[in-house]
């Protein structure tokens, strides 16, 4: 499976809850305690830049989170994806072995891990700024498949280990233990409740 053009329209859901984003909402609470909006908008960004930069054979998490003008951060969002498209163009990147702390395989199945992340962080962001948007089922139904990089328990102890190994003074946790939810619940609210969300919130 090429995973480019359901990561295109992952940045599309995204791009189109940030550009709703209205700078009053900046510091609201997000479902992930440690940002408000303006850290979310700052984090998502990174993510992108993330991509490209394993897309372009540097290193991801050399990448900063870099603040943007408060009515930036669209533009901020629209170069970024520019940039992660650019690096990914080549089909040849898709057959190169990548490694990151949590998977390890060929750039396609390292690409098709960040479906989950770009797309529970945008989640984050609607919940905080009051958005409903309407959720892309393929791109959902595809973060969900690729969601086995995230084990079901003991998620602090593996982050640990990640954190450790990265040389980081604090353990990063960003998603945390699965909150129970119906097998027949809405697939999104599936995808955010296995990483650490309550979806009735």
């Amino acid at each position: 499976m090429d995973p480019r053009p359901i990561l295109d329209r992952a940045i599309a859901t995204g791009g189109s809850v940030i550009g709703r984003v209205r700078p009053d909402q900046l510091t609201a609470p997000t479902p992930c305690s440690e940002m408000d909006g303006r850290a979310m908008l700052g984090h998502l960004v990174a993510v992108l830049d993330r991509v490209a930069a394993l897309g372009q054979g540097e290193d991801p998490f050399a990448v900063t989170e870099t603040p943007a003008p408060d009515d930036g951060w669209s533009d901020a969002w629209t170069t970024s994806a520019r940039r992660a498209a650019d690096a990914w163009r080549d089909d040849a990147v898709l057959e190169q072995p990548m490694a990151l702390p949590w998977i390890q395989g060929n750039g396609a199945e390292v690409l098709a891990s960040y479906f989950s992340e770009l797309t529970v962080h945008t989640w984050d962001l609607a919940i905080a700024t009051g958005q409903q948007p309407d959720w892309d089922d393929t791109v959902v139904t595809a973060a969900l498949a690729a969601r086995d990089f995230l084990p079901a328990e003991n998620r602090r102890a593996i982050f640990e280990e990640i954190s450790t190994a990265m040389g980081l003074d604090e353990v990063a946790i960003p998603f945390a233990e699965p909150v129970p939810i119906p097998d027949d619940a809405p697939a999104i609210d599936r995808l955010v409740a296995w990483n650490g969300r309550d979806p009735s919130r």
